[in-house]
This record gives C-alpha cells, sequence and structure tokens, in this order.
C-alpha cells in the first residue's frame, strides 16, 4: 500500500488516537503527509523512517490545523490536525513509512515525556531522482 485514506482504521494505545489521511507524492517529489494525533502533549512531530531499519531519516514540527471532524469524534478539542511536506529527494532507493509523535520536547525527542504511533501499514518506496 502506497496511499493511506478516511476508510483506514485509526490507531490507538487505548487513550490516544492517530490517523494518517494522506500519504503520497503530490508533485514534483515532495512526499505530502496530512493526518491527526490526538494526545496530550505540546508538541506534535511527523517523522519519515527507514522502513527496513527503523531508523529516522527526516522530522519536521507539524503546526496543529483545525479538525472539527475529529474534536466531534473524539469529544476533544485543540487543532489536532497536520499538513507536511517533505522532499522526497532526500530519501533515494528507500522504502519508508511515517511516524508521529506528540511530545513536550519541542525539538521533537522524547524529554518530558512523548507518545509515537508507527504506521507501517502504509509506506512509499522512494526512487532515485
Amino acid at each position: 500500500p502506497t496511499r493511506a485514506g478516511a476508510a483506514n482504521p485509526t490507531l490507538t494505545d487505548g487513550t490516544n488516537y492517530a490517523h494518517i489521511d494522506q500519504f503520497g507524492e503530490i508533485e514534483n517529489a515532495n512526499l505530502h503527509v496530512a493526518g491527526w494525533h490526538i494526545a496530550n502533549y505540546k508538541y506534535e512531530y511527523v517523522f519519515i523512517m527507514d522502513y527496513n531499519t527503523g531508523k529516522e531519516l527526516a522530522r519536521v514540527r507539524a503546526d496543529g490545523i483545525y479538525r472539527p471532524d475529529v474534536n466531534q469524534a473524539y469529544n476533544t478539542s485543540g487543532n489536532v490536525g497536520y499538513h507536511v511536506s517533505f522532499n522526497m529527494r532526500n530519501f533515494p532507493n528507500k522504502k519508508v513509512y511515517v511516524m508521529m509523535r506528540a511530545t513536550n520536547d519541542p525539538e521533537g525527542n522524547t524529554k518530558g515525556g512523548a507518545q509515537d504511533f508507527h504506521d507501517k501499514r502504509w509506506y512509499l518506496n522512494i526512487p532515485q531522482r
């Protein structure tokens, strides 16, 4: 699978919830990731991970986007959504997937507490560009 969608199951650990709505190339080697993550932490980061090694290839801080549909469905509030992009040219010949991290660390690490969802159901094989 190379593209997530609204009909796909939500990730949960019993307390936190997350979903990838979109994951794929949109144009000019832009790898677009959109979705939402409900967790009680200060910052949200989206990571591109190497599918084979589990190692981080890139991360970006995801400023929250208002998602009234998610807030209503999960009885929550705030800007739980995200839309981020990565340059696919940075991952030649890699099989990649998305990790979502809610954290209290402004750098996106785990200092002060964090909650991760690795979603390996959806991945991309990135060609050399």
